[in-house]
C-alpha cells in the first residue's frame, strides 16, 4: 500500500504472510490503507515542521547577520564579517567576497576570506578575469545577474576549462562551487564564492535564497559605507579649503597692517 499524499508519495506499507497462503479480505485492505494514509499524513507534517523550524532558524542567523552588517560603517569590517558569517552558517571549506571592476572587467585582490581549517588554500591576493564575453561564470553574475553554480566541478563539461577560473577550480581540486553576484541599483559591486574541497555538495534553494537575502544587504552596507567615506573626503577637502582661507585672511590683515 502507498505511503502518500496528494502531492508525494514517502514510500509503501507492506505486509506479508510467509508460512501459509493468505486471500487479503477486504476489510484488510482497508484498513492498511487508512493506516498508510495515517502515516502519510504524519509524515507530512513532521516534514513541514522540520521545513518551518529550518526556515525559522535561517531567519533568526540572517537577522543576526544584518544587525552585525549594519553596525560598521567601514566596508573592509563589513565584508570581512559577513564572508566569516557565511562561511561558517553554511559550513563550506571556503567562502571569499570579491570585489569586482566593472571598467576593468577584473576582480580586485582578494582581500576577504574564510577557510574552514588551515589545510584550505588560501586565495588572498588572487585577481582573475571577469570579463563576461570570456567566461561563461561572470557572463551569468554580470549579465544576467544570477548565481553560477557547479553541484559537481568535475563532472561539468560544457564550460570552457581553458577559463582562468576552471583552471582555479581545477588546481584546487575544487568539488563543488557557486559564485552569487552582490547588486546593488543594477550594478555588480562584488561577488560571494563558496567552495567545497573535499566532498561535492548540492547547493539548494535554501542556500541560495539565504545568500541572496544577505547580498542585498551587503550591497546596501556597502553602498552607505561608500556614501559615508565619500562625505567624509568632502568634508576634509572643505576643511583644508576652509584652513587656506583663514590662512590667506591673516596674511591679508598683516599686509594691511
Amino acid at each position: 500500500t502507498p505511503i502518500s499524499t496528494q502531492k508525494k508519495v514517502f514510500g509503501e506499507l507492506l505486509v506479508s504472510q510467509y508460512y501459509v497462503n493468505r486471500t487479503w479480505e477486504p476489510s484488510e485492505l482497508e484498513f492498511l490503507s487508512k493506516v498508510a494514509e495515517q502515516i502519510a499524513m504524519a509524515m507530512y507534517q513532521s516534514r513541514l515542521y522540520d521545513e518551518l523550524k529550518n526556515f525559522s532558524d535561517k531567519q533568526v542567523v540572517i537577522n543576526r547577520i544584518f544587525e552585525v552588517i549594519r553596525s560598521s560603517i567601514n566596508i573592509d569590517e563589513i565584508l570581512w564579517n559577513a564572508c566569516y558569517e557565511i562561511g561558517s552558517y553554511l559550513n563550506v571549506d571556503h567562502c571569499s567576497i570579491i570585489e569586482y571592476n566593472a571598467e576593468e572587467k577584473t576582480t580586485l585582490p582578494v582581500k576577504y576570506e574564510y577557510l574552514s581549517n588551515r589545510n584550505i588554500r588560501s586565495g588572498l591576493g588572487l585577481v582573475m578575469n571577469a570579463d563576461p564575453e570570456d567566461t561563461y561564470a561572470f557572463h551569468c553574475v554580470v549579465n544576467e545577474k544570477r548565481p553560477f553554480v557547479l553541484d559537481d566541478v568535475l563532472a561539468e563539461d560544457k564550460f570552457d576549462k581553458s577559463s582562468q577560473l576552471m583552471q582555479e577550480l581545477a588546481l584546487n581540486e575544487v568539488k563543488s562551487f557557486l559564485l552569487l553576484p552582490i547588486i546593488y541599483a543594477d550594478g555588480v559591486l562584488a561577488f560571494i564564492s563558496l567552495a567545497h574541497y573535499k566532498d561535492k555538495r548540492r547547493w539548494n534553494e535554501s542556500d541560495i535564497y539565504f545568500l541572496k537575502s544577505l547580498a542585498n544587504q551587503i550591497a546596501i552596507a556597502i553602498h552607505q559605507a561608500m556614501l559615508f567615506r565619500e562625505l567624509n573626503q568632502a568634508n576634509k577637502k572643505l576643511l583644508e579649503l576652509f584652513k587656506k582661507e583663514q590662512t590667506v585672511r591673516r596674511i591679508f590683515e598683516l599686509v594691511r597692517s
